[in-house]
């Protein structure tokens, strides 16, 4: 007598608890690898922005400093300016006092105000640029992409080799992201960006 066996048999439970686990190990390490992509990318494209809103704000304000007719002072408030800039190097060393604004006058006549303010609560790096027939000076603007930028220190100092020498300005500022988000390095080191500018026009 033949014996007929039955082929057609369905999954155990081992089986199938099985080919769930290696699902999920397969597509957590996918997942993984996904997520680290994303972030690395993420983090390039943020310290590039970063570095490009940087680098405008800091050549905007260098070229028109360096090519100003006159130099209006630095201000720690915005409304009493100070235009006598510590000697570098006499003995003993002097305190250099850090600003918020620092104001020019172009060879227009326009008057240039670069500030270390805040625009609607916001802190940010804003120029004023008020045309010389113009008694109500208009709103600042700012230099940076505060949705994604936050300035997280910025100022302003000066100083000369001698009495006669023209105002060196010194522009000094550090940003980072706005918002650390999940893909995103949460310990990314904010950058900084600084240069001295000489007048070069000054009183000429």
């Amino acid at each position: 007598m033949k014996k007929i066996f039955n082929l057609k048999r369905g999954f155990t439970l081992i089986e199938l608890l099985v080919v769930v686990v290696v699902i999920v190990v397969v597509g957590s390490i996918i997942s993984g690898v996904i997520t680290f992509s994303l972030r690395g990318t993420n983090k390039a494209n943020t310290i590039e922005n970063i570095r490009q809103n940087g680098n405008y704000a800091i050549s905007q304000m260098g070229k028109t400093i360096e090519y100003a007719k006159d130099f209006g002072g630095l201000s720690v408030n915005g409304n009493t300016y100070v235009k006598t800039c510590p000697i570098v190097n006499p003995t003993p060393i002097p305190t250099f006092s850090a600003y918020n604004f620092v104001k020019v006058t172009s060879f227009d006549g326009d008057s240039i105000i670069y500030s270390c303010s805040s625009i609607a609560g916001v802190p940010t790096i804003a120029y004023q640029k008020t045309p010389a027939h113009i008694v109500v000076p208009p709103p600042a603007v700012s230099f940076i992409d505060t949705s994604s930028i936050q300035v997280s220190s910025c100022s302003f100092t000066c100083v000369v080799a001698k009495t006669t020498d023209v105002p060196v300005i010194q522009i000094d500022f550090t940003l980072q992201p706005a918002v650390v988000s999940n893909l995103v390095e949460k310990f990314a080191q904010p950058i900084n960006f600084e240069t001295s500018v000489t007048m070069r026009n000054y009183q000429r």
